[in-house]
């Protein structure tokens, strides 16, 4: 036993000069702009937080279906099922630092042969011994590698790494379905002020239609007249089930990222509510704060560290390994003197290895290894550029979208005036009919498009928080930056 200990002092004494091989790489740096092209200076007083962003929509309905689909989408439970794999495999990795200690019992009963070799056939013969031979043992054995050039080391790193990035990419999907949801809640609601523009026209357009009709009945109407304004009323309500049939199967797509049956949520949104929409003015964050609150900006630097840490296993491969083996056990021929001290064996075996030759597979692993790294930087910057892209591109968006509706907003007011002109000359008789039907038609153009132009801007507003970053803290109780700007 005295040199089994003093072997594995050597061995910690050893191992306490070992070298270490392939620290981990920091990731590039990214010349970064010191703040965004659309931005715009506002107070600190007007920032808004990024944690609940949907809740400045004033939608209760809204924060509810959020919260549920945190709850219920089967994306998430997936991804969360994948962090305590990545979990499991880390602590498995982990494990392999320590020495593997096992416990085993054995029994063994036989007889040789009379015929076979040996001094022990010819006694047993003359009754002088016995050929059965009963053996009892009880003991343990240890293996333990030593990290000395930190292949081990390397594969904790790469665990730990692979942990880290599913729990990101479990982040970069609740912000995904946040903003999912929000937006598929502000379609299906623009959706339905879509319907009730195209049903209020279609009422008015009938309204017209009854009108000349009263008047053909009197003589001051052609058939001509009544023709076309049958032919706008039946167009207009032509759009009506297109309408209705998407906001069914908008309906049935939230219910899958809300995690419910769509008949249930159908239900749920079948009555009418307003469009909400955000009011805000601009973003008062810098780009290295926004880059960094991006579960995908972080994903990315844990591929990054990752392919470090399979650069420094696969040089490991080039030096000595070290693995202790050894074991304690009592043996006996004997049951009743199993546990004796005389019973007592023990081994000690250390083993050291190194390769000398493997064909360039060692070598080729280590490119494959660093080939990886370079991926992994390339895909790192442009990870960072498409951030920088698509947040730059959502503000210029929603502050586009904003003066459109400005200008759609003057030109409903103006059409709608013109068509209580029309109708006002034409009953006078000094328009033709045409005027009114184009002027009607203009009324619902306009109408729809200024609908179609608030979805859209308040979808861009949600694009904007999630390119922002936004929406997945409240669910791991972690909120960070605000950067959002009210108008004041």
């Amino acid at each position: 036993m005295k040199k089994l200990i003093a072997t594995s002092g050597f061995t910690l004494l050893l191992l306490s000069g070992c070298k270490t091989i392939g620290e981990p790489s920091a990731a590039p740096k990214i010349d970064l702009p010191e703040q965004f092209i659309n931005r715009e200076s506002i107070s600190e007083s007007d920032r808004y937080d990024l944690v609940e962003w949907w809740t400045l929509l004033q939608d209760d309905q809204l924060s509810r279906l959020v919260d549920r689909a945190a709850k219920n989408n089967r994306d998430l439970q997936a991804a969360a099922a994948r962090v305590e794999q990545a979990k499991a495999a880390r602590k498995a990795a982990a494990g392999n630092r320590l020495p593997s200690l096992g416990i085993g019992l054995a029994y063994t009963d036989q007889e040789g042969s009379l015929n076979g070799p040996g001094a022990a056939p010819p006694l047993a013969a003359a009754g002088l011994t016995s050929l059965r031979q009963s053996d009892y043992e009880v003991g343990s054995d240890l293996e333990w590698e030593i990290d000395l050039f930190g292949s081990v080391r390397a594969a904790v790193r790469r665990a730990q790494e692979d942990q880290a990035f599913a729990e990101e990419a479990k982040r970069l999907a609740t912000l995904q379905i946040v903003s999912g949801v929000a937006q598929g809640y502000l379609t299906i609601r623009g959706l339905q002020e879509r319907l009730q523009v195209a049903e209020d026209n279609a009422r008015t357009q009938e309204q017209t239609l009854q009108f000349v009709q009263d008047r053909k009945a009197s003589g001051f109407a052609s058939r001509l007249e009544e023709a076309q304004a049958l032919s706008q009323w039946q167009a207009t309500r032509s759009a009506i089930p297109v309408i209705q049939a998407q906001i069914e199967q908008r309906i049935y797509q939230l219910a899958t990222l809300v995690g419910e049956r769509p008949d249930q949520l159908a239900v749920e949104l079948s009555a009418t509510r307003p469009l909400p929409g955000f009011s805000f003015s601009g973003i008062s964050a810098v780009p290295t704060e926004v880059i960094r609150r991006r579960p995908d900006f972080r994903m990315a630097e844990r591929q990054l560290a990752r392919a470090s840490a399979d650069i420094a296993a696969a040089v490991a491969e080039r030096y000595p390994k070290l693995i202790l083996f050894g074991g304690i056990a009592q043996q006996s021929l004997e049951l009743d003197s199993l546990f004796d001290s005389s019973s007592q064996a023990w081994s000690f075996r250390p083993s050291l290895s190194l390769p000398l030759f493997t064909g360039g597979k060692i070598q080729a692993g280590i490119d494959a290894a660093q080939a990886r790294n370079a991926e992994a930087v390339a895909l790192f910057e442009n990870t960072v550029l498409s951030i920088l892209s698509q947040i730059e591109s959502s503000i210029v968006a929603y502050q586009q979208g904003q003066e459109e509706i400005d200008h759609l907003r003057d030109s409903v007011e103006a059409a709608r005036e013109a068509v209580s002109l029309a109708e006002s000359l034409y009953q006078e008789g000094l328009v033709d009919f045409l005027n009114v039907l184009e002027s009607e038609s203009r009324v619902l153009d306009l109408e729809d498009r200024l609908v179609a132009s608030r979805i859209n801007l308040a979808l861009n507003g949600a694009r904007l928080f999630e390119a922002l970053g936004g929406g997945w803290e409240k669910y791991e109780q972690n909120g960070e930056n605000s950067v959002i700007s009210s108008n004041s």
